[in-house]
């Protein structure tokens, strides 16, 4: 499927990324094939199964988008999308801020 291609890359990178770092969840590994749907249909998904909601989007040069879903259990999802299809590109645990705030304790 053409349209798939880019964000066929980037899992790929991703993926290679994420098995340098450690497992994935097991629920998300990419074993197989990419697990592709609409973009509104994984996020549905993510937040009914994992309690995950949208917490970083960014936007590439070449107009793909990374969005970063995250639990208040510290569990997370990176979906790469063109806005009308996904495909997880990395999942994990362990969620925390770049400043190092523990994202899982509610804030005082």
């Amino acid at each position: 499927m053409k349209i798939l291609s880019p964000c066929l890359h980037a899992i790929l990178a991703a993926a290679t990324s994420a098995a340098l770092m450690g497992a994935p969840r097991p629920a998300l590994s990419q074993t197989g094939p990419p697990f592709c749907a609409f973009r509104d249909v994984l996020a549905d998904m993510l937040r009914r199964t994992y309690g995950e909601a949208l917490r970083i989007r960014a936007t590439e040069e070449g107009g793909r988008i990374i969005e970063f879903y995250v639990s208040p259990s510290g569990t997370w999802t990176m979906l790469v999308t063109n806005g009308a299809v996904g495909c997880v590109g990395a999942s994990g645990t362990n969620w925390a801020e770049a400043d190092g705030r523990d994202t899982t304790r509610p804030q005082m």
